[in-house]
């Protein structure tokens, strides 16, 4: 993670926050006591936290910003459940909320990570192409910047060495497994991979900086899952094994150049 001096206050709400992930969804290990999800776990929370505050260095916001945009971060998908009439993201900013004011930020701090986690939630477009709350969002306002940045980091793992992998961890999460629990069979797969072939090729950051840190590998993302899409068609994809090498043979080619 870039190097930021946080305050003890900041750091005892993300330590406080990504405990709370790992003990209601699991830790990659670890069980969750609500559900081991795949994807939505603690290694997702702290990517994104990662990704916004590095981010955030690159917009060079101020220190407090950069905390505000861990804590959003951290705190994103805190609760996955609709809770109270809420959205998972309405609840989960609530909940960071009430962590913030109990070690001694303010009612303004709070508005700007509710504003950033809410900047994730996301809408998929009949096309594929996922949508996000960041319209009307400029830049350069510190706060909105944050949101930015919160959202772009939700799905900085697209086009990472590891985003096939983490979109197949996601397939799984639909499908309704838990931890590393492989699907018996591929139904679905096809219709999926066509949804992420439209994702990764029509999604866009909402910050050019993000643009040129996250997507440089756009187009080889594509291409794999395109590649996939031809070899379940022409039946040489059999089983969820082959599915994990793909993926991993994907990781090692993009990590050892």
């Amino acid at each position: 993670m870039t190097r930021v001096d946080f305050s003890p206050r900041a750091r005892r709400v993300i330590d406080i926050t990504l405990s709370e992930v790992a003990h209601r969804y699991g830790d990659g290990i670890n069980p969750g006591s609500i559900a081991s999800c795949p994807y939505h776990n603690l290694e997702h929370s702290t990517a994104v936290m990662e990704g916004a505050v590095l981010l955030a260095s690159r917009l060079h916001l101020s220190r407090a910003a950069l905390e505000l945009a861990a804590l959003s971060g951290a705190a994103h998908d805190v609760i996955r459940e609709h809770d109270e009439g809420m959205t998972p993201e309405e609840a989960s900013a609530a909940w960071l909320h009430r962590v913030m004011l109990n070690n001694g930020y303010t009612i303004d701090n709070t508005s700007i990570t509710t504003q950033a986690i809410l900047a994730t939630t996301a809408q998929m477009l009949e096309s594929g192409i996922v949508v996000q709350q960041t319209a009307g969002l400029d830049a350069s306002s510190e706060a909105s910047a944050v949101a930015l940045c919160v959202a772009s980091a939700d799905l900085r793992a697209l086009y990472m060495p590891t985003g096939p992998r983490a979109a197949h961890d996601y397939f799984r999460e639909l499908r309704g497994l838990s931890g590393e629990e492989a699907p018996a069979d591929l139904e679905g797969l096809r219709k999926y991979q066509l949804g992420e072939v439209a994702l990764t090729s029509g999604y866009r950051y909402p910050l050019d900086v993000a643009e040129a840190l996250f997507a440089r590998d756009r187009d080889d993302i594509v291409t794999h899952h395109k590649r996939l899409i031809d070899l379940l068609d022409r039946g040489l994809i059999s089983s969820w094994d082959d599915v994990v090498q793909l993926d991993l043979e994907y990781y090692e080619a993009h990590t050892q150049r």
